[in-house]
C-alpha cells in the first residue's frame, strides 16, 4: 500500500521555551500552549537523511533566545511578522566583529555556525537549523529575488549548506511538481491554501505545515490568495 504523498507535520512546543501568558504563536497560529518555540518534526520514513531542524520562533519574550536553539550549525531566519516594525533589528557578532541591520517581513537572514545574534523588535519568524558548519561572514538580510509563473510570484532567497527556500505569492494553483523533484516542506503564512495530489487533498491552516512528495503530481490551491514558504534540501 503506497504511503500518502502529503503528510501534516507534527508539532510540538519547545518545553524550554513555555510562556505564562499568551505569545505571538498563539495569535499567529490559533493555539494556547504558549509557545514561544514550536518545532516542526519530519517523519524519518520520507527523509531518512539528516534534516534541518524547523520551528516557528517568538522573539518578543526573549530577544536572545534564537542561539539558543541553534547551537552548532549555521542558520536561516525567515521574519513573518514583527510588533514594532521601526525597532526590528537582526545583529550577528562573530570573531570579525559585531554587524546590525534593519529586518522586516519577508526577508531572510542567514546566520553563521556559533553566531551570537538577537533580534528587537518582537519578531515572530521561521528558524531553520541548517546540519551544517557554515561560518562564512553573515550577509546582510535579505527580501529575496523575484520571478512569476503564471501569476504566481516566487521569491527566492540565498541557501545554506543545501537547504533552499522560497516565499510564494499564488493566485492561481501551483504545480510544485514541476518546480522540486525531491520532497518539499510547505509552510502555511497565510490564505489557508489547500493541497493536494490526484487522490488526497487537505488544508492548510495558517502556522501548519505539509511535507510533499513530489514524485506524483502534487499541487497548491488558493482560496482567492495565499502564501507559503517552502523548503528543500
Amino acid at each position: 500500500m503506497r504511503q500518502r504523498s502529503i503528510r501534516l507535520l507534527s508539532t510540538i512546543p519547545d518545553a524550554a521555551s513555555v510562556s505564562s501568558s499568551s505569545t505571538l504563536i498563539d495569535r499567529y497560529a490559533g493555539r494556547d500552549d504558549h509557545a514561544t518555540c514550536l518545532r516542526y518534526l519530519v517523519p524519518e520514513e520520507i527523509c531518512p537523511n539528516p534534516t534541518p531542524g524547523i520551528m516557528l520562533v517568538d522573539t518578543s519574550l526573549n530577544e536572545n533566545v534564537l542561539p539558543r536553539l541553534t547551537p552548532s550549525g549555521g542558520s536561516i531566519w525567515h521574519m513573518i511578522w514583527v510588533r514594532e516594525e521601526a525597532n526590528a533589528t537582526a545583529s550577528i557578532g562573530t570573531s570579525e566583529g559585531t554587524s546590525r541591520w534593519p529586518i522586516g517581513p519577508g526577508d531572510s537572514l542567514l546566520v553563521p555556525a556559533a553566531a551570537g545574534w538577537r533580534s528587537t523588535g518582537g519578531q515572530l519568524g521561521i528558524l531553520i537549523a541548517a546540519p551544517t558548519s557554515h561560518t562564512s561572514p553573515a550577509p546582510s538580510p535579505t527580501h529575496g529575488v523575484d520571478d512569476f509563473h503564471g501569476y504566481n510570484r516566487r521569491t527566492t532567497y540565498p541557501t545554506l549548506g543545501g537547504i533552499t527556500t522560497h516565499r510564494w505569492k499564488i493566485t492561481q494553483p501551483l504545480d510544485l511538481s514541476r518546480h522540486h523533484d525531491r520532497p518539499v516542506i510547505v509552510f502555511s503564512l497565510a490564505g489557508d491554501p489547500a493541497i493536494a495530489t490526484p487522490t488526497e487533498s487537505l488544508t492548510l491552516r495558517r502556522g501548519e505545515a505539509v511535507i510533499a512528495e513530489t514524485d506524483r503530481p502534487v499541487a497548491i490551491y488558493p482560496a482567492g490568495l495565499a502564501y507559503v514558504y517552502t523548503i528543500t534540501w
